[in-house]
């Protein structure tokens, strides 16, 4: 079965919870309609702007951007995982507001993937995956070494690197 109503009412608990959860889940999506005709010059990686190297979501939000304009090759090429990230979080707050709508649980096949063990660990070993493989694009490019040096901290330990070599 796809999907099972529980019979039992959500208690106002689990109702303030799955507020709170809906507010979560489609704040990055209200925010990438948005920022679709603003530039955003402020939004920056913290940990990219101080240290050069980039941060495991960086290009998240360009590639949901890049999703709400249709643009999927875009959407791919600033993160991967931003389209699929999107989807997720897009279902996420749908079956939030049917929950809250019905004044039930609703449960499916793909919360019980969700809670499976063995799944969050294979898509954290492909996300990790992928965040090795774009470093060692960005280092056997040059690009990565670049934006170290140009980064404040970044620099301090580019210094720290070569006086050792």
């Amino acid at each position: 079965m796809l999907f099972s109503l529980s019979l039992v009412p959500l208690s106002a608990a689990e109702r303030r919870s799955r507020q709170v959860c809906l507010a979560v889940v489609t704040a990055p999506i209200a925010g990438a309609f948005l920022c679709r005709s603003y530039q955003i010059s402020w939004l920056v990686c913290p940990l990219r702007s101080l240290t050069g190297i980039p941060c495991p979501t960086c290009g998240m939000t360009r590639s949901f951007i890049a999703v709400t304009s249709r643009d999927w090759s875009g959407a791919i090429g600033y993160h991967a995982f931003g389209p699929l990230l999107f989807l997720i979080l897009l279902i996420a707050a749908l079956h939030l507001l049917l929950e809250l709508g019905m004044q039930r649980r609703i449960r499916t096949v793909y919360g019980r993937w969700m809670h499976n063990r063995r799944w969050q660990r294979f898509l954290l070993s492909g996300f990790l995956l992928y965040y090795g493989v774009r470093l060692h694009h960005g280092l056997s490019s040059g690009e990565l070494l670049a934006a170290m040096q140009a980064a404040p901290i970044g620099n301090l330990l580019f210094e720290g690197v070569t006086k050792l070599f």
